[in-house]
């Protein structure tokens, strides 16, 4: 409630986009989560960024996600929390644990938690993200869980650090 750096966009496809020419206009190299549902990957690749796939299962030892970072050479960490299609869930310990990663890493992490009301426990990504001063950017999705006569916005946040280039 107290975030100041969002826009509100009328599709998640829409804030997806707007992620992909960010990252194609850093250059960076990004770690998407897979399995992941079609539109996330396909609308960055159609913006042209470099892809590297993360095995969801990566998310259940940091040793395992460590190492891929580095052999990967990442700049951005890209997960859906609970994932589409599996529903896999990242718990809060493992998330404080990849946002610790990603801060070690110097890396961006975009989180999709268009489906977070799927959560059996509440994570505050924002508090964590915020309180280790990572640079993020967080999609939400109301029409996922609250649309009403296709009436729905996607909110895109983002780290005051990133707040020009988004």
């Amino acid at each position: 409630r107290q975030h100041a750096n969002f826009s509100i966009c009328p599709t998640a496809s829409n804030s997806i986009d707007i992620v992909g020419a960010w990252a194609r206009s850093m250059n960076y190299k990004v770690g998407l989560v897979e399995p992941t549902f079609d539109n996330l990957a396909q609308l960055l690749r159609r913006r042209e960024v470099e892809i590297e796939a993360i095995p969801e299962v990566a998310f259940t030892d940091l040793g395992i996600l460590d190492g891929l970072i580095q052999d990967k050479k990442l700049d951005v960490l890209f997960m859906v929390n609970p994932n589409n299609p599996t529903g896999f869930v990242v718990d809060a310990v493992m998330m404080r644990n990849v946002v610790e990663l990603c801060h070690h890493h110097n890396l961006v992490l975009v989180l999709d938690t268009s489906f977070r009301f799927c959560h059996q426990s509440q994570i505050d990504e924002y508090e964590l993200l915020i309180d280790r001063g990572l640079s993020f950017i967080i999609l939400e999705d109301t029409g996922k869980q609250c649309a009403r006569l296709d009436a729905k916005a996607s909110i895109l946040s983002y780290s005051e650090d990133l707040q020009h280039a988004i």
